[in-house]
């Protein structure tokens, strides 16, 4: 059972560690230890360079894998949250559906302050083969992006 072995393990993690997998067992959102769907927005002309060069490298709007030593991955909960932060504005939007089982690079759930859920970041480029699906990313007419899974 996944609840006695998160705490069977206890001794060996964090408080904040425990919390965080506890719950996201208890929503579901575990397998195997983690998310099996993770997106990523990108910009068209970076997913399009990706495909031709085998992989992916961009780590956020104008910010390299190289500068910034991972890739900026959401659960699907963050999603609209992370557009409407930081990609307002910006044209040509796609969103990057991501089986995390396909992913090459490590992955890690990483704390954010002031967020309730950790943030997958992935710590090497994108195999493109990862992604699983590919759509428009665009706001309402009021401006706000907004996400529901498919």
């Amino acid at each position: 059972m996944l609840t006695l072995n998160l705490f069977q393990s206890a001794g060996s993690r964090s408080d904040r560690d425990l919390i965080v997998a506890v719950t996201l067992a208890t929503l579901g959102w575990l397998h195997s230890g983690r998310v099996a769907i993770i997106y990523h927005i990108a910009e068209a002309a970076d997913w399009e360079q990706a495909q031709r060069a085998g992989q992916y490298t961009t780590s956020t709007r104008g910010v390299s894998l190289a500068e910034q030593g991972f890739i900026h991955t959401s659960q699907p909960a963050q999603v609209a949250l992370v557009a409407n932060a930081f990609y307002r504005g910006v044209p040509d939007l796609i969103l990057l559906t991501i089986d995390t089982e396909r992913v090459g690079s490590p992955i890690r759930y990483e704390p954010v302050p002031g967020q309730d859920l950790p943030y997958p970041h992935i710590y090497g480029p994108l195999n493109p083969d990862a992604v699983i699906e590919t759509r428009p990313l665009t706001p309402g007419p009021d401006g706000v992006f907004a996400f529901s899974e498919p």
